[in-house]
């Protein structure tokens, strides 16, 4: 009685099926899964081109100074507005480089943030899906893919969750 062990389990933890185990679990954390390069690499895809894209747009759809040169205020003023779009997408565009860094460092904020950026990112292109359906169905198609690679267990197990 007095020499048997505390726990059922107490024999076990020397054992070659633990060490294995253990073994198994330390190499799942030493190997980054390709899907969290491929998610990260589109967040930072996504962070530097979609604010210099609305920017663009917004520029491309200006108002322009007509032949009489009647509506130079109009003009103007709508070039303020994109100088303030301009402005207040700087900040947006360097909080969207935090997500692919907590991604890519293993941060389990990072899986969620990416899990939540790529529903974002496929509800935008849901509601887009009647202006232009063949992009939005491959923008989504893409999103249902990374999620199901999201929520793989080597994923997860990656960022220990």
């Amino acid at each position: 009685m007095c020499s048997s062990d505390l726990t059922a389990y107490g024999g076990q933890i020397n054992g070659e099926k633990y060490e294995g185990k253990l073994a198994s679990k330390v190499a799942l954390l030493e190997t980054r899964p390709r899907i969290v390069s491929a998610v990260a690499g589109f967040h930072i895809f996504f962070a530097l081109f979609w604010p210099l894209a609305y920017v663009m747009g917004s520029f491309g759809s200006r108002v322009k100074v007509n032949e009489d040169q009647t509506n130079y205020l109009a003009a103007s003023f709508g070039s303020l507005g994109i100088i303030f779009s301009f402005i207040a997408l700087i900040p947006l565009a360097v909080a969207l480089f935090v997500v692919p860094w907590g991604t890519w460092t293993q941060k389990p904020w990072g899986w969620f943030a990416s899990l939540i950026s790529m529903g974002v990112f496929g509800g935008w292109a849901l509601v887009h899906l009647k202006s232009s359906p063949f992009f939005s169905i491959i923008w989504i198609a893409l999103m249902v893919v990374c999620v199901i690679q999201w929520y793989k267990e080597e994923v997860r197990g990656w960022y220990a969750l």
